[in-house]
């Protein structure tokens, strides 16, 4: 298959993101809310790392285990990860980028045929607004670079491989594509 140019390719991405819904300012505000909620979850995994690193030196220190106004008294000492203020403004945030992309991201996939060996696979890709279903397939193909085979019954993206869930990694590379984050968009099997 012909390398496609790029201006073939960004006019197909434009049109997958007209076509799925979500604007590049609604996917960079949920990516920033998402990576914020990661952030804090890690500091509040490293909060409890020191927590109980700081409680087992302690017992180490004495030779004995701790009472709990011991624990309490080690626990005190270590500063608080994260405010209640700004935990609940990073879920905040969260929920209301969330909110207005969730009927958006699901994309459906249709497995049309898998070769012989199982190495490779013609999926479909679709997506489902004001209750018909779009085909998203030869757009897609161009975007990643994929071939498209074309026929009456099966029009679908080629993928090759094995191993993995491959309805996920064609929405995932697309979703990175698209939006630069594979996680955004998700995928459903039909």
């Amino acid at each position: 298959m012909a390398k496609k140019s790029k201006e073939a390719v960004e006019q197909a991405r434009n049109t997958l993101r007209d076509t799925i819904g979500i604007t590049t300012e609604q996917a960079q505000r949920w990516i920033a809310a998402h990576k914020a909620e990661q952030e804090a979850r890690g500091k509040a995994q490293d909060h409890y790392s020191k927590q109980r690193n700081a409680l087992r030196d302690k017992a180490t220190e004495l030779g004995r285990e701790l009472t709990s106004e011991e624990t309490i008294e080690v626990c005190k000492a270590l500063p608080e990860p994260m405010t209640k203020a700004a935990r609940k403004r990073i879920n905040d945030e969260m929920e209301a980028a969330e909110k207005a992309i969730a009927p958006l991201r699901e994309l459906f996939v249709i497995a049309r045929h898998v070769s012989s060996s199982g190495m490779s696979r013609r999926l479909s890709l679709h997506v489902f607004r004001n209750g018909s279903p779009l085909q998203l397939s030869y757009n897609a193909s161009i975007a990643l670079g994929y071939r498209y085979r074309y026929h009456d019954r099966d029009s679908a993206v080629v993928m090759g491989g094995c191993g993995m869930d491959m309805g996920f990694a064609l929405v995932y590379e697309l979703s990175h594509a698209l939006y630069g984050d594979g996680y955004l968009l998700k995928h459903r099997w039909l």
